[in-house]
Order: C-alpha cells, then sequence, then structure tokens
C-alpha cells in the first residue's frame, strides 16, 4: 500500500496531466483538422481514447485490484459521510469558475478588443495548473492533506478575485495563470481527503461522486457566466473554502454513531498528512 505522501504526489501528478490534455489536445484536434478532416479528428481521439482505457484495465493494479465484500451497503454509499457531503457541496462550489472560463474568455476577447484571450485565457489556465500540480507533487508540504485543501481553496478564490477586479488583457492574462497554478493542487488534495474519508468500500463510489460534484459546479458556472457579475466567480470560491470550515460531528465507523462537541475547527483536520 502506498504512503500518503507517495498518494499526494500520484494524484497531484494526475491533475497535472488532466490539464495537459486539456492544453494540448484542442492543439492535437486542429492539426489533424487541417491537415486531414473533422472526421479524422474524431476517429484518432476515439483511438487514443481505447488505448487509454486498455493500458488502464491491463495494469497490475487493476488486474489485481478485488472488490471488499464485507463493508456495509445501502443505497446512500458514500454520502452516509457527513465530511464527504460538505466536501462535496465545496467542490461544487470551487467548479463554478472553472465551467466559467471559456465564456469568461470570450467576454474579455470582446471586451479589450483582444481576440487571442478567446483561447489564451482557457489555455494559460490549464498551463499554470500543470506546473502547480509539479510544484504540489515534487516536495513536502507543510501541514496536512486536509489543511492543504483549505489553504488552497482559498488560493484559488484570491486568484478568481485578481481576474474579476483586472483591467487590461496582459492583467487578465496573467491573473488567470496565477489562478491555474492553485488548481491541479486544490484537485489533488480534494481527491486525496476523499479516499481518506471515505466509508469502507465506497472509495471508487466517493471518488467518482467528487468529479459529479465538479462537474455540476462547472455546468452552473458555464450557465450563470454572461448572467451574473464577474464578483460571483470568487464569491463562489469563497463560499466553497468556508464550508470547508463547517464543524462537523466525528461518526463512528461502526457499532452506530459516535457524537463529540462541535468545534471551531472541523475534525477532519486532523487527518494524518
Amino acid at each position: 500500500m502506498p504512503s500518503r505522501a507517495l498518494q499526494r504526489t500520484a494524484l497531484a501528478l494526475d491533475a497535472a496531466s488532466q490539464e495537459l490534455i486539456y492544453t494540448a489536445g484542442p492543439v492535437v484536434v486542429a492539426v489533424i483538422v487541417l491537415a486531414a478532416s473533422p472526421s479524422a479528428a474524431l476517429l484518432v481521439t476515439a483511438v487514443l481514447g481505447m488505448a487509454g482505457t486498455a493500458l488502464v484495465v491491463t495494469t497490475r493494479a487493476s488486474r489485481s485490484w478485488t472488490p471488499v465484500d464485507d463493508c456495509p451497503g445501502d443505497w446512500l454509499g458514500p454520502l452516509r459521510s457527513p465530511h464527504l457531503r460538505t466536501l462535496y457541496a465545496a467542490m461544487a462550489c470551487i467548479g463554478v469558475p472553472i465551467g466559467a472560463i471559456t465564456p469568461l474568455a470570450i467576454n474579455a476577447g470582446t471586451r479589450y478588443d483582444a481576440s487571442w484571450l478567446v483561447g489564451g485565457l482557457p489555455t494559460v489556465l490549464s498551463s499554470g495548473a500543470v506546473l502547480g500540480g509539479l510544484a504540489y507533487g515534487a516536495r513536502p508540504w507543510p501541514g496536512t492533506t486536509p489543511q492543504h485543501l483549505i489553504a488552497l481553496a482559498a488560493l484559488f478564490s484570491a486568484g478568481w478575485l485578481a481576474v474579476s477586479v483586472s483591467g487590461g488583457p496582459a492583467a487578465v492574462f496573467g491573473a488567470t495563470a496565477g489562478t491555474g497554478l492553485f488548481m491541479a493542487p486544490l484537485l489533488a488534495a480534494a481527491f486525496a481527503v476523499t479516499g481518506t474519508l471515505a466509508p469502507r468500500g465506497t472509495a471508487t463510489e466517493a471518488q467518482a461522486l467528487l468529479v459529479a460534484a465538479l462537474d455540476v459546479g462547472c455546468a452552473l458556472g458555464t450557465a450563470a457566466a454572461g448572467l451574473l457579475h464577474p464578483l460571483f466567480l470568487p464569491t463562489a470560491t469563497a463560499a466553497g473554502a468556508l464550508i470547508l470550515l463547517i464543524p462537523r460531528r466525528n461518526f463512528a465507523a461502526r457499532g452506530g454513531t459516535r457524537t463529540t462537541p462541535s468545534s471551531a475547527t472541523p475534525s477532519y483536520l486532523e487527518a494524518t498528512p
């Protein structure tokens, strides 16, 4: 079983690689379309997707995995955990500005008469995330992973505040790049905390629900980006950071529930790094 530090590094690299896909993928597709046709680009992406799937399912880790048979089962699954419900709500808020980046880029390109911002802002956000993910996974950082999660959520919110109040294309571009530095580490920390908090036998479902919560926030951000004030983006991420600070009661893993007095600091901050 890999150590918590090694898991954090792996998750940081995973988050960074996903952002690299978002940066390089459109470029690869555009090149294929120009060199061949849209149909060829669709075929190539389908083949790459199938190859990636085959690579995952044939690895030793996938082939040796076995489910937990003696875990309690019910339809709530990981939603039994109050800490995970808190985390999911926070990640839905954090996903809002991520989903809003494309409409925001179009609006910024129109406002500043700089069409390069339309593709430039999503690209630089993902590029910053790649660098941030590599930096987060390259070395140990003080504090526990849940503490990292809260700090990164706060920094992510501050970054979107800088994006919202920036004037001029260069300022918006630079603020978006800086904000991206915190995105992959934030996602890596969220996945690491989810794995720790997931009730026995629900780790896969817990991670899937985290992605679903983030995607719900992204969808809301895309839908609302053109209707709300730009300060809505940092407000949403700030709400996510504040939700993570909501105190919760501890639940015993077995034998019913065990409650302890609430405090100003969530108990899951005491988790190991």
